[in-house]
């Protein structure tokens, strides 16, 4: 890694929290997104070292955020901030409302999350199938070529003033 792409970590965040703000913080939640407050953000995969800090930043942002995340991780993920925490395992992408973002770092079952977008929703695919990764990665990037205001494919590369900013928001 090239010195002037390092910025310092926050202090409240561990160092693997930290590797991962960038990642959700930049590109999927305020360059990607646009994420304003006020909007419901789900976050798909929510107690990941990405998922986790999406969650901490939208709500920051002064988001409406719902997790989904494994049944033991949702008392901690609710402390990090989501309003409502679900079981994947039990939460149907039918049985959601609709979200003006979501962020999604799971991969699977991409269009029946895509149909929970609000009328000018925002779906942000950080994953691929790992069953299918050649058509998964095809039909997510053909669905972001159609509709690229709503899909929107993983693509980073912050700037060091992106992640200072970054490390100012999170380190309370």
């Amino acid at each position: 890694m090239p010195e002037q792409r390092l910025a310092r970590a926050p202090r409240n965040l561990s160092l693997l929290e930290a590797a991962a703000l960038p990642v959700s913080g930049t590109t999927a939640l305020t360059d990607k997104a646009q994420l304003q407050a006020g909007e419901r953000l789900l976050v798909r995969g929510a107690t990941g070292g990405v998922g986790s800090v999406a969650v901490q930043l939208g709500k920051a942002l002064g988001a409406h955020v719902t997790a989904l995340a494994g049944a033991r991780n949702l008392d901690w993920i609710t402390q990090f901030g989501a309003d409502d925490a679900l079981d994947y395992r039990t939460t149907r992408p039918d049985d959601l409302d609709r979200f003006d973002v979501i962020v999604d770092v799971v991969g699977t079952g991409l269009g029946a999350y895509q149909a929970r977008l609000a009328r000018r929703g925002r779906l942000i695919a950080f994953a691929f199938d790992p069953d299918r990764v050649v058509s998964s990665m095809l039909s997510t990037g053909l669905r972001a070529a159609t509709a690229p205001r709503r899909v929107k494919m993983f693509s980073n590369n912050p700037s060091v003033d992106r992640i200072a900013e970054l490390t100012r928001g999170t380190d309370r």
